[in-house]
């Protein structure tokens, strides 16, 4: 097991956002497991929260790709037309 402390959550987003489609199944699960060490982090790695820290973990992140998508449909939407810009925003 790896003690490496993962890339910084800010690192993270930005890969999140700016590929939210071409997120493999491990890279989603990669990005799981950082975001759980960062939880667990934040509480001082104290007690037996493991399962609760992946489960916020992975809501976090499903919710994160699915704002990425939904803002890079967006982004399509908006170099058609004007009207698609207005209900996008």
């Amino acid at each position: 097991m790896s003690t490496k402390k993962p890339a910084h959550p800010r690192q993270n987003l930005a890969l999140v956002t700016a590929s939210a489609s071409d997120i493999t199944p491990e890279k989603r699960h990669k990005l799981i497991a950082e975001a759980a060490y960062y939880k667990a982090e934040q509480r001082g790695f104290n007690g037996d929260a493991h399962m609760q820290d992946w489960l916020a973990a992975e809501e976090l992140i499903d919710l994160m790709l699915q704002m990425a998508s939904t803002k890079g449909l967006n982004k399509g939407l908006n170099k058609g037309s004007k009207k698609a810009h207005y209900y996008s925003s």
